[in-house]
Formats: structure tokens, C-alpha cells, sequence
């Protein structure tokens, strides 16, 4: 059986269309962590929104998806901090989202039946400047809703990102992203 049947039954598409939205009320999490040679920090965000939906028998040839993080929401445990990354680095002002689109494009079943690791291609447009990623993660149904949890390396100066100095010293340039949220199913797409 084709590995993307399996992926159908855990969205239970009827008609072999399906829509998910993000769980605006669940414990959502998006998680950045920076490293510089004499400090490390992280900051986190619940603000996540955004879709998957496909029509059509195949998601990995009929599939779109959507995610949305409101960088307006970052905190750091630190205020002027937030408030240095938001105004001087990230420019909230002019850029307050970082969104994610693209396709699905692999899908592996593992062996509880319950989990798939998933790889997504898209486009993340962060600070006005879109760049192409390619992300891996793991789908899991969990109390009739699917938990999606990645982990990848974004690049500052990708995005013309100022690369801030603390204490003298630059930060990296790749900052860490781990991603936990979860999604609902909406009603069916209509064809």
C-alpha cells in the first residue's frame, strides 16, 4: 500500500479532501534559540496561525499549506531585549510576521501507525526577504487532533538580518527554530 494512503487515513479526508488549521487555543510552541561565544539565549512565541489543506487523492502532489508566526509576540525573558530584536534587527514595525509556504513532498509511516515524518518545501518570507527551506518533521494523531513538531536551522543573514554583537562578539548567523503546535480538522473542501 502506498505510503500516502496511510496519511490519509490519520486526516480521515473524506472525498480525499482535507483542510487543518492550527489550534489557536492549544499549547502551542515556536522556540528560537541564539548562540554567541559567551552567551546562549532563547526566546519563544505561542503566536502561531496557518493551514493545510489538499484536494485530490495524492497529498504529495495536491497538497498547500500555509503557517504564520507573529514576531511581535517573541519574548526573551529580557524586555529591552525584545525590544532591541523587534525594532533594530527584526523590524516588527515594517515586518511582523515570518510566514511559511509550500508542499509536502515525502511522508514516512512509522511504526505505531500514529506517527509520520513528514518533509515540506516552501518559501519563508522573513524581514521582506524570501528564501527557499526545506524542512523536515513528525506528524502525530494525538486525541483526534495531529501535534507537528520540527526543528531546523534559519539563516540571519539570509534574510538580511543584522547579525547583532553582544559583548563585543557576533552572534551565529544560524539561530536554532523548534516547532511544536497542533492542528484541527475544518470542514471538508468542497469540490
Amino acid at each position: 500500500m502506498k505510503k500516502w494512503i496511510y496519511i490519509i487515513l490519520l486526516f480521515a479526508a473524506a472525498g480525499f479532501s482535507a483542510e487543518y488549521q492550527v489550534d489557536t487555543e492549544a499549547d502551542n510552541m515556536v522556540l528560537f534559540m541564539v548562540h554567541a561565544p559567551m552567551e546562549q539565549f532563547d526566546g519563544s512565541t505561542a503566536m502561531i496561525d496557518g493551514f493545510v489543506k489538499w484536494e485530490g487523492e495524492n497529498p504529495l502532489t495536491e497538497s498547500e499549506f500555509y503557517f504564520q508566526v507573529d514576531l511581535r509576540d517573541m519574548d526573551t525573558g529580557i524586555a529591552k531585549r525584545n525590544q532591541q530584536m523587534q525594532e533594530k534587527y527584526l523590524q516588527t514595525d515594517k515586518y511582523p510576521y515570518a510566514v511559511y509556504t509550500g508542499i509536502l513532498t515525502a511522508i514516512d509511516t512509522l511504526e505505531t501507525g500514529n506517527d509520520f515524518d513528514v518533509t515540506v518545501e516552501g518559501t519563508l518570507n522573513l524581514h521582506g526577504v524570501e528564501q527557499p527551506y526545506v524542512i523536515d518533521g513528525r506528524i502525530s494523531l494525538i486525541d483526534n487532533k495531529m501535534q507537528v513538531q520540527s526543528g531546523f536551522e534559519l539563516g540571519l543573514q539570509r534574510h538580511n538580518i543584522k547579525i547583532p554583537k553582544m559583548m563585543f562578539t557576533k552572534i551565529s548567523d544560524f539561530v536554532l527554530m523548534d516547532l511544536s503546535f497542533y492542528m484541527i480538522r475544518k470542514d471538508p473542501i468542497h469540490r
